[in-house]
């Protein structure tokens, strides 16, 4: 394969014959002009019984490779078809376990491999994205643009993109924590230097509270909404934008444009740790991040593209993808 260029971030897919030893020669030129070769040594583990092979499985590699496999068909065949093949493909892989692997399960459960818990998931999540969705109408440079993203962006990058990770800001109850390499001065961490992460909230609809402080990570921006309160919010999330932009109340919270720093907010050093340290998680281009304030999430149609477990549009919710699956499968007995 002959490429003119490979920046950093780029993911290449390849499908190889089985065997116990595979070989990887990269020939590029250096910084300074040299020709040099880099060789990549692989010692893959072989298996004739079929539960090691679904054992070991790669839900996000295998993931991707289907989508490119399909996606970038887009400009030669119908966006139907496409989806029709992607769907089939997920039924062929969850019909060959249940048939070498599950074969005395119940007919009417719907057995997944344990290493392909989310494969469904990231498939019917790519089938609600802009390339394939069937309503609203998308643009064709939309279209297009879908397509590029999903040729040469990373596993990390296009996982993130088809599962946002949702961080409730109004809430540091119940943190996850991470080092902290890099601490700088005046950083609110916990007491052994560490950053403080909210614990991700799951992509759906009614998790996320109509009077909450959002951070939206789909890997190509962090989106940064505010939900207005009502008469039933507490104070504590109703002064929680107050504090985090610096307004003397929330009813100035329509004036927001940007992430400001104020080193004498708590609230505000803590959100900007949190948005540094998932910055120093990617090796991909910068995030920049997009604030702005939504009436309710219902109204937003970027918000709705990103709560991917929800239906979208006339379209199957995620349930009902899994059962259709679990229909298709039965349907391979007959």
């Amino acid at each position: 394969t002959h490429l003119r260029a490979h920046e950093t971030g780029r993911n290449l897919v390849c499908r190889l014959l089985l065997e116990k030893k595979n070989q990887l020669a990269v020939l590029y030129p250096n910084t300074n002009g040299d020709r040099v070769l880099r060789i990549s040594n692989l010692a893959l583990q072989v298996s004739d019984q079929v539960a090691n092979i679904f054992r070991s499985a790669d839900a996000d590699a295998i993931a991707l490779s289907l989508l490119r496999k399909h996606g970038t068909n887009l400009a030669s065949l119908p966006g139907k078809t496409i989806r029709d093949q992607l769907t089939q493909s997920v039924v062929n892989i969850l019909y060959a376990y249940r048939d070498k692997c599950a074969s005395s399960s119940a007919p009417g459960q719907l057995i997944l491999p344990e290493s392909l818990k989310l494969l469904p998931l990231y498939v019917y999540s790519f089938l609600n994205k802009p390339a394939l969705r069937t309503k609203p109408l998308t643009q064709a440079d939309q279209r297009i643009y879908e397509v590029i993203k999903c040729c040469d962006r990373s596993v990390t990058f296009y996982l993130g993109y088809l599962y946002p990770k949702i961080y409730a800001l109004h809430n540091f109850d119940s943190p996850t924590i991470y080092p902290n390499p890099n601490e700088r001065p005046g950083d609110v961490l916990d007491e052994e230097g560490r950053v403080i992460i909210p614990s991700n909230t799951p992509a759906r609809q009614d998790r996320i509270e109509a009077d909450g402080v959002y951070l939206f990570d789909d890997s190509e921006y962090l989106r940064l909404y505010v939900f207005p309160p009502d008469a039933n919010s507490s104070q504590g999330i109703q002064t929680a934008a107050a504090q985090l932009f610096g307004l003397e109340s929330p009813d100035d919270i329509l004036s927001i444009s940007s992430l400001p720093s104020l080193p004498e907010s708590d609230l505000n050093v803590r959100v900007n740790n949190v948005v540094e340290q998932i910055r120093k998680w990617k090796n991909f281009a910068y995030q920049s991040v997009r604030v702005e304030y939504v009436e309710r999430p219902s109204a937003n149609p970027d918000i709705l593209g990103m709560l991917v477990e929800d239906e979208i549009v006339e379209n199957d919710s995620y349930t009902d993808y899994l059962c259709s699956i679990h229909k298709l499968i039965q349907q391979k007995y007959q």
